[in-house]
């Protein structure tokens, strides 16, 4: 039972007398700032305690028209920063004088509660009226330079955190409420008001996808599909008339003109390509027919198949977004390789199935892109089940180029130290790693005459940590009872900044330390 089914049946159990005491009982515990809206809640003038009324939201909305209520720019040259960096540039932000921001927030909750409450036209009418409105920008007394809008929208005043309620949530809120005061209305009317409210600058981050849980039917999703491609279709047309004058003779001004509406709309192709994506892929329903045959294949598919084709559905949703840090499916992402990686039976699958996975996870960087990385890096490995096959996904990563480091991990885990000791070689550069690990490998090897090569290889060359290097120099030196080398090299590794003489120290004198190896091995990671 529902807390609202349990308020109407004790309320129906209740004398008029008891709900009387109640409302009075109620009324004495309200702060005296709230009074006035518990009274005006009683007559039924208010519906929301704490939101403004609606002739202080007009009145309010006629103020920021009128440009009575505005924010203050504000400017000033930073040579340091708050934690004294040297930062030599300018710091700029938003002095809101008139309280706009909070209001605004009283507004939103208002809006949200009226929607909990089925009042869905009162906050459509509403968050259209401030969802809509521009501040005027002044310079601030105090402020050392002009600014260069003359007015902030309400995204952009979203960007300059004049709200502590996310602007995205406000929009959502709009949308709902709009959907709910059309029932009733032809799917291709709603259709096409969802869309002007979807294509709205405040509803950058609002995806089709939450009017599911608004039961929109499936007509009204084509609709705006159908709506959305003849738009996208108009604008291709217009970007390639553009184009064409663009090949021609143009001044300097229309030159700009074009460039300024070529930018218009491109971003309003990709704007209509997001909501299409989302409304193709969340919100449409494949056909009978093809639902029987993608439930048919996914009952015989293997686990591994079945949580990478949803991997796969995930990432593609993902490349349609412009915003990616936050997205709920990079969750889902990172859960599913999580719930895989706990699994004790990824290697009975087949080979030809785990290789496709390893294929598209280096095929696609270990989706990097979207954040996934480290899982996939790991996963990656517990496909394998043999040296054989981490040797193939070895193969693999080499072949793909970007990740050649990791493949010669992989090579010398699996004793293909020619390959690995081959990738060290060729990258033997400014940084300190590979000097380091090349130095190990050939002194585990007994190849005293290539450990030192790299060394003072690695003195000339190397513009990061040089101990290894001076270890692997003094210990042959004392090796061979050279004193006049070893004292050189001593001397030059205590004024050396990139020397770590305490364990140069603690290498060359074992006596007094664990073995020196063991503080010089740095391995490839």
């Amino acid at each position: 039972m529902d807390f609202i089914t349990q308020v109407t049946h004790q309320l129906q159990k209740m004398t008029e007398k008891e709900k009387d005491s109640w409302i009075l009982s109620q009324a004495k515990l309200t702060a005296e700032g709230g009074q006035a809206d518990f009274l005006l809640s009683l007559t039924g003038s208010k519906k929301v305690m704490g939101m403004p009324s609606e002739q202080e939201i007009v009145g309010f909305c006629q103020k920021v028209a009128s440009g009575e209520i505005y924010l203050e720019y504000m400017a000033r040259y930073c040579e340091f920063d708050s934690e004294g960096h040297y930062m030599d540039d300018w710091e700029v932000w938003y002095e809101d004088p008139f309280g706009a921001g909070e209001f605004l927030d009283r507004v939103f909750i208002g809006c949200h509660e009226l929607l909990l409450l089925d009042d869905c036209q009162m906050a459509a009418d509403i968050l259209e009226r401030v969802l809509n409105l521009k501040f005027s920008v002044e310079e601030g007394e105090e402020s050392e330079g002009g600014p260069k809008e003359e007015f902030l929208s309400m995204k952009d005043a979203d960007g300059e955190d004049l709200f502590s309620k996310k602007l995205a949530d406000v929009a959502g809120d709009w949308l709902r409420a709009q959907v709910r005061c059309l029932k009733g209305q032809s799917a291709k009317k709603t259709a096409r008001r969802l869309l002007e409210i979807l294509e709205h600058p405040v509803c950058g981050k609002v995806k089709p996808r939450i009017l599911l849980e608004e039961d929109v039917t499936q007509q009204i999703f084509c609709d705006m599909r159908d709506l959305l491609e003849r738009g996208m279709d108009e604008l291709k047309a217009q970007l390639e008339q553009l184009n064409k004058k663009q090949d021609g003779h143009l001044g300097e001004r229309d030159y700009i003109n074009n460039f300024k509406k070529t930018y218009r709309l491109k971003k309003a192709l990709d704007k209509k390509q997001e909501i299409l994506s989302d409304i193709n892929i969340k919100c449409l329903q494949i056909d009978s027919e093809t639902k029987g045959e993608s439930a048919q294949a996914a009952a015989s598919a293997s686990k591994l198949e079945k949580s990478w084709e949803k991997i796969r559905e995930l990432a593609k949703w993902l490349s349609h977004e412009r915003y990616i840090d936050d997205q709920p499916e990079q969750e889902e992402i990172r859960d599913i390789c999580e719930e895989l990686l706990q699994s004790d039976q990824l290697t009975d699958e087949s080979w030809k199935i785990r290789w496709e996975v390893l294929n598209d996870i280096i095929s696609n960087d270990y989706y990097y892109e979207y954040g996934c990385d480290d899982c996939m890096e790991e996963l990656s490995e517990k496909l394998c089940a043999n040296k054989a096959e981490c040797l193939e996904l070895a193969d693999m990563i080499e072949r793909v180029g970007h990740y050649r480091e990791k493949a010669a991990c992989l090579y010398h885990r699996c004793g293909r130290d020619d390959k690995y000791v081959s990738y060290l070689e060729k990258n033997l550069g400014k940084r300190s790693k590979e000097y380091a690990a090349l130095i190990t490998y050939y002194q585990e090897n007994g190849i005293r005459e290539e450990a030192c090569r790299v060394a003072r290889l690695g003195l000339e060359k190397c513009r990061e940590d040089l101990t290894d290097c001076f270890i692997c120099l003094l210990l042959n030196a004392k090796e061979t009872d050279d004193q006049e080398q070893f004292q050189k090299l001593y001397a030059s590794a205590k004024r050396r900044k990139h020397a770590d003489i305490l364990r140069i120290n603690a290498a060359i004198n074992p006596q007094n330390s664990p073995n020196h190896l063991q503080n010089t091995k740095s391995h490839l990671k």
